[in-house]
């Protein structure tokens, strides 16, 4: 049902057709704002001293969202150094982690899609700023008749006639609700498509450091297999001999043979790692999985990216401010709450606006034969539909419901970036007591394998080639140990850094703000 007001200036002709309305795909949060709209709203909406914090660094007139991490590598110097990894075989490509997180804001596919999808949302917004153009039509149009036509007092004709009309058609329908929803609609895909962005870009950081990490511990795994060893070798030469004299130790050299074969097999495993982290990093940097990259660094050491002395209610603070996805839905909340207020004004009686306007060449006559004449029509309209009314407390109950839906979604968002900013400082400071612990576990196995070795050297009583391979084994499982726990030290700096977002500190250049 419809009330109308209709003014028509001249004769035939329909008032021509209204746009064709195309709905976007509802953003489960961002979808809050739609029924709103439907009830009527308002015209427009529009390891042991850190450093300070990494810098974050944007390309000119590049989105707020794309992260870029300028350097993050501070590289400190652990107590026990370890072998310096061999070179994978064959041509390979070099690779620090600060290529790695430049490469994969630049060349991984899914930001880049991402990105590509913040463009369309950007140009869909733009396209509904316009969306009360009207419709504009240059063309010809023929219509002929044969047969009976009614005279106004009900009687039957028979007629045969044509009619020909060459011009120009405006048709035009404003419904001012209907273009604010549009142009809401637009700008909350484009908040989604942001914080899409955002998320996408921090896990892709995190998951190209976090395989870097895997990549340089493998090496650094193998180069220490390696090391081990040849320490092996030489305590089987020395068994070997021993046992040419003492038919009773060749169980040493059965022993030392077979930690051998287990030592090969490590080797074989941590090659193989550093194998299956070199192709995930190459994919998630957008490089040719067959180019086998080897990590620029030496050796893994702690990494100091984020500074933890202060309390982690300042951190968690600043990861609620600034931390991945918060800004973006705070931006889409804004909305939400923006659109409710105009739907509640008094945008919501407006009439829709209908407007035809033809003019051009028209021919019309009996038969096939036409006269001449040059046509103008326009037809004006406005009309209030009162059928929505009807459902008005069911959108609102939606309304309602979509709007708390958000709302939790922002609390989800706010606890997991504090639990973890907690769990990442937690592990960070945890990480340090436990490098320190395995370093002097790496210290006081070093020192029993040396004073082992001394005794079977100088052939003490009660020293035996078992005694050196158990602390060789001591060692090695200190040392794996360290490289355990270095690994975790680095992630959890990694994820904490990305937690925490960019800088405050850090100016954005001129022509990055959008």
């Amino acid at each position: 049902m419809s009330l109308s007001c209709f003014l028509h200036f001249s004769s035939p002709a329909a008032l021509g057709h209204p746009f064709a309305t195309v709905y976007k795909r509802l953003f489960p949060i961002g979808a809050a704002i739609l029924p709103c709209m439907a009830m009527g709203c308002a015209q427009g909406v529009p390891l042991w001293e850190a450093p300070a914090p990494v810098p974050v660094v944007r390309a000119a007139g590049a989105d707020p969202s794309e992260v870029v991490l300028s350097r993050p590598v501070v590289r400190t110097s652990a107590t026990e150094s370890l072998p310096a990894p061999a070179p994978l075989p064959g041509r390979s490509l070099p690779i620090s982690l600060d290529t790695v997180f430049r490469l994969a804001e630049e060349q991984n596919v899914q930001i880049a899609l991402a990105r590509a999808r913040v463009d369309e949302a950007s140009a869909e917004k733009g396209i509904a700023a316009k969306g009360w153009l009207p419709r504009v039509d240059v063309g010809t149009a023929y219509y002929r008749h044969e047969g009976g036509i009614a005279n106004e007092d009900g009687t039957l004709t028979h007629s045969s006639f044509g009619t020909f009309f060459g011009g120009v058609e405006l048709n035009g329908r404003l419904d001012l609700r209907e273009a604010v929803y549009q142009k809401v609609n637009a700008e909350r895909l484009l908040w989604q498509q942001r914080g899409e962005l955002r998320r996408i870009t921090s896990e892709t950081l995190l998951d190209a450091a976090s395989t870097y990490v895997d990549l340089l511990a493998a090496r650094t795994g193998e180069a220490i297999a390696n090391s081990m060893q040849k320490d092996l070798h030489d305590l089987l030469v020395r068994a070997q001999k021993l046992a040419g004299t003492e038919p009773g130790a060749k169980v040493e050299v059965a022993r030392i043979e077979a930690q051998l074969k287990g030592r090969d097999q490590l080797v074989l495993e941590m090659h193989e790692q550093a194998a299956r982290a070199s192709v995930k990093l190459a994919y998630l940097l957008g490089l040719d999985p067959a180019l086998p990259l080897l990590a620029a660094d030496a050796e893994l050491v702690p990494l100091e990216l984020v500074d933890v002395t202060p309390p982690v209610a300042d951190l968690v603070a600043r990861a609620l401010s600034t931390g991945p996805g918060i800004q973006e839905m705070e931006g889409l909340l804004a909305l939400i709450h923006d659109s409710i207020e105009r739907s509640r004004g008094p945008g919501r009686l407006l009439p829709v606006f209908e407007v035809y306007m033809g003019e051009g060449i028209f021919a019309a006559g009996p038969g096939a034969r036409s006269d001449w004449d040059n046509r103008w029509d326009l037809g004006v309209a406005a009309r209030w539909n009162l059928t929505e009314h009807l459902t008005r407390c069911e959108r609102e109950r939606l309304l309602r419901a979509k709007t708390e839906q958000a709302h939790l979604a922002y609390l989800d968002l706010r606890s997991k970036l504090t639990a973890g900013v907690y769990e990442a400082r937690e592990a960070i400071l945890s990480g340090r007591d436990q490098i320190h612990a395995t370093q002097e576990q790496i210290t006081q196995a070093k020192r029993a394998h040396k004073l082992s070795d001394d005794r079977l050297k100088n052939n003490i009583s009660g020293s035996s080639p078992s005694e050196v391979l158990l602390s060789l084994q001591a060692l090695s499982l200190a040392q794996a140990s360290y490289l355990n726990v270095l690994r975790a030290y680095d992630k959890a700096e990694l994820r904490l850094l990305l937690l925490l977002g960019p800088s405050s500190d850090c100016p954005t250049p001129v022509g990055s703000e959008q």
